[in-house]
């Protein structure tokens, strides 16, 4: 199955080429699209999003939504308020959430600089000359 980039992934489902995995999922017409057809496939098999456990930033009311007249994708809008947007973009930021959560559960390095780091300004923290004017150093603590 593609990744829906292609000409040939939209347009009208053709009925001598169903595949037994689309047959088995979803009842084809003649009004069924490619892009219906490999959603149906992929739906029963996806991560299952929850919103609700999400950290705050990531949520949905959380996205500037641009107010763009030129339709960008299919006759609608690269916006979070496009279903079919918001459909593959909340699986990716399930992901996220999940990554995030298991490294501040781990304790990871990298999230524990991030947490607990500090930027200052060179010359606060060294009499070494500076590489560049305005320069700043990220200072890290020690995790306990």
């Amino acid at each position: 199955m593609s990744g829906g980039h292609r000409k040939d992934d939209y347009g009208p489902v053709d009925p001598a080429t169903v595949t037994d995995a689309v047959d088995s999922t979803m009842e084809t017409s003649s009004s069924s699209t490619k892009e219906d057809a490999a959603l149906q496939i992929f739906h029963p098999y996806r991560i299952q999003v929850d919103q609700s456990k999400w950290f705050n930033f990531l949520k949905k009311d959380r996205w500037y939504d641009p107010d763009i007249a030129d339709p960008l994708l299919n006759g609608g809008n690269w916006s979070v308020d496009n279903a079919k947007v918001w459909e593959v973009l909340s699986i990716s930021l399930e992901l996220v959430d999940r990554m995030l959560k298991a490294s501040i559960e781990d304790k990871n390095d990298t999230i524990e600089m991030m947490l607990f780091g500090l930027i200052g300004n060179w010359h606060y923290v060294t009499a070494r000359p500076e590489p560049m004017p305005g320069a700043h150093i990220l200072l890290l603590t020690e995790p306990t």
